[in-house]
């Protein structure tokens, strides 16, 4: 998976850590959620916020900060974490050691989710599409209503005709970023229906609920049944 596309299948889940172990926000387009590096006003993701790497005079932002990305001799980035996994180093340090990690410029990291933050739609109607979603079309796939946001991580056709699913939904509960991975396998577009054969739940990188083999019926009520919805081109 390319880093641009781990960036966006990663929206409101993934966390960025600095070298000294301190929290520096979620990755998340959420301009409202206090975590959240998008959140202009708040503590990882304002100009003056005190662990924002946004903060050009911070301890973790600017060209001299000790922690910062942005530090050229900085010899320990922050680090992306998903699912308790370190996954990206954020540095524009040519130099540093990596330790096997992929780096990434810190001003992609945030234009990415500026990007998200602009184009998803909020609590408008879905213009549903006419035709259904590829594969290489579904991650690209998000509706949000604000508060959650579900984004479609891969399409898979099976030889009977029915569809396998796969999405991830990010919502925010209080100060908390949350997390369900769903795998829904049999969907069928003519009545949509199908089987929910895993779920699980994440509250920050802790896991917390797993229910599989669920039956579901799929009715355009809420955010994660339009995006099926605008899968199978209803």
């Amino acid at each position: 998976m390319r880093i641009l596309d781990f960036l966006v299948a990663v929206n409101g889940v993934a966390q960025l850590w600095g070298a000294n172990e301190q929290f520096l926000g979620v990755l998340s387009s959420n301009q409202y959620d206090v975590n959240s590096i998008s959140n202009l006003h708040g503590i990882y993701g304002g100009q003056y916020g005190l662990y924002s790497i946004s903060n050009l005079h911070g301890m973790y932002g600017g060209q001299s900060g000790l922690y910062s990305p942005y530090n050229t001799f900085c010899l320990n980035p922050p680090v992306i974490f998903y699912q308790a996994q370190p996954m990206l180093m954020v540095t524009r340090n040519s130099y540093v050691q990596t330790n096997g990690l992929p780096v990434v410029d810190p001003d992609l990291v945030i234009e990415v989710y500026a990007q998200l933050k602009s184009s998803v739609p909020t609590v408008n109607p879905v213009q549903v599409q006419s035709d259904a979603l590829t594969a290489n079309q579904a991650s690209a796939q998000i509706i949000s209503n604000g508060e959650r946001t579900v984004q479609v991580t891969a399409v898979n056709h099976q030889p009977d005709g029915l569809l396998q699913v796969q999405l991830l939904e990010c919502w925010v509960e209080g100060v908390s970023s949350n997390m369900l991975q769903y795998d829904i396998q049999n969907l069928s577009c003519e009545n949509l229906t199908g089987k929910l054969v895993s779920f699980y739940g994440n509250v920050g990188i802790d896991v917390v609920a797993q229910y599989p083999n669920q039956e579901m019926t799929f009715t355009q009520g809420n955010v994660y049944d339009q995006l099926i919805w605008k899968v199978c081109g209803k």
